[in-house]
């Protein structure tokens, strides 16, 4: 396998992300490997209204911006994840620019499981695309009890 020296995982928060960025955590294990978690935020789709808003779209991505690294700390701290980076970005061309930005080894996401190669203007680094399956509560449960042993339907259970 590859030793990669900077890891980039792009994380939504969800506990499928997380699980990924715990995977991907692993890769930084090597001496001198940097970690860094990234995080796009999406932060128009929750102001759709036909009010004027009070601020203008730089100071509402200076007002994120902080909460967002804080909520990536919160991430590495349950993950385990010592010494990283977050970075936070929001749609279009930030997106390149972080990455050119950071120069990542690999970049690390969810989705289809594959690699591929990233190319943005000025680098380009390996893509891992994962995928960890996420249960509802309900298979959780059977899950559960199938560990538990319980008597088939039917059995006669000596007293």
């Amino acid at each position: 396998m590859e030793r990669y020296r900077r890891i980039m995982v792009f994380i939504d928060f969800n506990r499928e992300d997380r699980e990924i960025a715990r995977r991907a955590w692993t890769l930084a294990r090597a001496p001198g490997a940097r970690f860094a978690l990234a995080h796009v935020v999406d932060w128009g789709a929750g102001l759709a209204c036909d009010e004027v808003l009070p601020l203008t779209p730089g100071e509402v991505k200076a007002r994120l911006m902080p909460v967002v690294r804080r909520m990536l700390d919160t991430v590495a701290a349950r993950i385990g994840v010592h010494g990283h980076v977050p970075l936070v970005s929001f749609p279009g061309p930030a997106v390149a620019a972080l990455v050119k930005g950071w120069q990542p080894d690999v970049v690390v996401r969810r989705g289809p499981p594959g690699t591929s190669r990233l190319v943005v203007p000025g680098w380009e680094c390996d893509v891992i695309t994962m995928r960890v399956p996420t249960f509802s509560a309900a298979s959780r449960v059977a899950a559960f009890l199938s560990r538990r042993r319980w008597p088939m339907a039917g059995t006669v259970l000596e007293t």
